[in-house]
């Protein structure tokens, strides 16, 4: 039997004093699941913060309540928001699906 070739999306993920573009599996129509997310996340509840229409941050829902944790502050558009633990980017359909982000998105 032929395995099925896994299809992925990119994001971006920031931990730790790290900055990547990730690729992060998808289900056949390029939606990303849930569990993909706690996955590359590293944690068992996540929450979504808007950043733009298209673009959102998946953090750790329960992040800043980890006394291990570390805090991030990410600045955006003169706003300044504190997550805490990794913090995935993707884009995200009208709809609410999470997809990868585009190129131009990765670059910005």
């Amino acid at each position: 039997m032929e395995e099925m070739e896994k299809k992925v999306a990119k994001g971006i993920l920031i931990g730790f004093k790290t900055k990547e573009i990730v690729e992060v599996e998808t289900n056949e129509e390029g939606y990303v699941d849930l569990d993909e997310l706690y996955n590359k996340i590293g944690c068992d509840l996540v929450t979504v913060v808007e950043f733009e229409e298209n673009i959102v941050a998946w953090v750790d829902d329960v992040g800043l309540l980890k006394s291990d944790n570390f805090v991030q502050k990410v600045s955006y558009m003169g706003f300044d928001i504190q997550l805490a633990g990794n913090i995935l980017f993707l884009g995200t359909t009208e709809e609410g699906d999470s997809v990868g982000l585009t190129e131009l998105e990765l670059e910005h």
